[in-house]
């Protein structure tokens, strides 16, 4: 009696995993790319591209990695006419004139990562050099000022505040050691 019982459990199981699986397909359609051919459309700036980020209603940004920005597309692939210049770390360092973004993500909180007083970032970026940038539109550097350098990278929450913990800037291991309440570079 058992082995009836356990064959017509296996067999439901069975069924079920497939019926679950059978659901599960998806289509590649490349989009963009930098190189003419390969997707739908081409976006010479689209080199080594490695964040992908989005807000409620917002189009996609994409950290440019060796470009230095985040580019911006709609859902279609379709290029947007704004295009956030993610700063160099050390604008003195002659190495690495661009900034080199790695990660981008939304932010929606409006009392966290404030980047101007009561103005938080609506945006942010992590960078291979280890610096954190924040874009708003409604904050910018001024002309011709460079922006400081604050090696955070590891976000976490202190007396109920979200807070970016700092990266030894000498090896990029993710090591939390200090905490950084402001953000001090923006993305023009």
């Amino acid at each position: 009696m058992k082995m009836p019982l356990r064959m017509t459990a296996d067999v439901a199981l069975m069924i079920s995993i497939g019926a679950v699986a059978f659901g599960q397909h998806y289509t590649q359609t490349n989009l963009i790319s930098n190189k003419s051919g390969i997707a739908e459309g081409t976006d010479p700036e689209l080199v080594n591209s490695w964040g992908l980020s989005r807000g409620p209603g917002s189009a996609w940004w994409v950290a440019d990695n060796v470009s230095g920005v985040a580019a911006l597309y709609n859902g279609p692939g379709t290029k947007q006419s704004l295009v956030v210049t993610v700063p160099a770390a050390n604008p003195n360092n002659k190495n690495t004139p661009t900034g080199t973004p790695t990660e981008t993500i939304f932010n929606g909180s409006s009392t966290d990562f404030l980047i101007a007083p009561g103005i938080p970032a609506n945006f942010l970026f992590a960078t291979l050099d280890g610096s954190i940038a924040a874009w708003n539109p409604n904050v910018a550097l001024a002309p011709g000022t460079a922006p400081p350098f604050d090696p955070c990278r590891h976000c976490g929450e202190h007396q109920g505040q979200l807070q970016l913990h700092g990266v030894d800037e000498q090896s990029y291991k993710w090591q939390a050691l200090s905490v950084c309440g402001q953000f001090h570079q923006r993305a023009n």
